[in-house]
């Protein structure tokens, strides 16, 4: 009598913007999912997009239901960002993954820290200045170590900055002032929208046996193609909208975020070629400008309708 197939299921550590994301995607490809979000109040299991999903926070007691998902599931995928302590592994008590083949981590392209506009690959040094790129750095050797301990294959995947639908310059636009920065000397960024992530991870997944051995760490950068400024990024959209851009405002105005004067501290232009070698993918945005102008061809469209 021939096995019966069971599908591989993921469980979602955080379940935040990509793994929403993610999430409708591995649906479609009939995978079995779960999830965890903060916890905020004491609640069961209950229900998001469909998905069982556990409140629990990092570091927190595990109950019965999470910690038999956490020791079935075959897949983890980690999106919760490293807090004070908790940077890496953040089980409070021993967990059995008997059934654990894969990790996927989210990690941050601010490891590198600051290269001082110089390009950037996965072989680069990691000197992370950053409160946030440290943490980051510290958690990705965390999961190193615990993989390689339960002998479990790892996938860390640094992101650039991430942009999509309801997370945008064109949504911030609607919200709230925007002014170009008045100094100069503007350090380089890197992005990438959200669906060529989902599309890249999305199809290293369903590839992973021809991609991955159990003993090899694969880190991956997830970056688009064209590097720019914040102030090229915010001209391109007023551009685009037929709008004229406010006078510009020193970046130690308080319209200025703290994360935004953070992120002015370091310059590197993010090389994402290697997942694109190694899917066999083009990036669908492959640019800043084809991203931006995909919201305003949405919102014309939107109005017209």
């Amino acid at each position: 009598m021939a096995e019966r197939y069971s599908p591989p299921s993921i469980l979602f550590f955080g379940f935040g913007y990509v793994a929403n994301y993610l999430a409708s995607f591995f649906q479609q490809q009939g995978w079995k999912m779960y999830a965890t979000r903060r916890l905020v109040k004491k609640e069961k299991i209950t229900s998001r997009q469909g998905i069982p999903t556990n409140m629990w926070h990092a570091g927190k007691t595990i109950d019965k239901e999470l910690k038999k998902i956490i020791n079935e599931s075959t897949h983890w995928i980690i999106s919760i960002p490293p807090e004070e302590g908790k940077a890496g592994p953040f089980f409070k008590e021993k967990v059995n993954p008997v059934a654990l083949q894969h990790i996927i981590y989210f990690s941050s392209t601010a490891v590198y820290g600051d290269k001082k506009g110089a390009w950037v690959d996965e072989t680069s040094e990691t000197n992370p200045i950053s409160s946030g790129g440290i943490a980051r750095l510290k958690a990705e050797n965390q999961w190193i170590k615990w993989a390689k301990e339960h002998k479990v294959k790892l996938t860390i995947f640094r992101t650039s900055g991430i942009y999509g639908p309801g997370r945008n310059i064109l949504q911030r636009l609607k919200e709230q002032y925007l002014p170009p920065i008045e100094e100069t000397n503007m350090p380089a960024l890197s992005r990438i929208h959200i669906t060529d992530i989902i599309r890249l991870v999305g199809a290293y997944l369903a590839g992973e046996k021809a991609f991955h051995k159990v003993d090899v760490v694969n880190i991956f950068n997830l970056a688009d193609s064209l590097p720019a400024t914040y102030n090229e990024t915010l001209l391109y959209m007023y551009k685009l909208i037929n709008s004229k851009a406010p006078e510009a405002q020193p970046l130690a105005s308080k319209i200025f975020s703290p994360t935004l004067r953070q992120f002015m501290q370091e310059s590197k232009k993010v090389n994402g070629q290697k997942i694109l070698e190694v899917t066999g993918l083009n990036l669908l945005y492959k640019t800043y400008k084809e991203g931006f102008s995909s919201f305003t061809i949405q919102t014309r469209g939107k109005t017209n309708a």
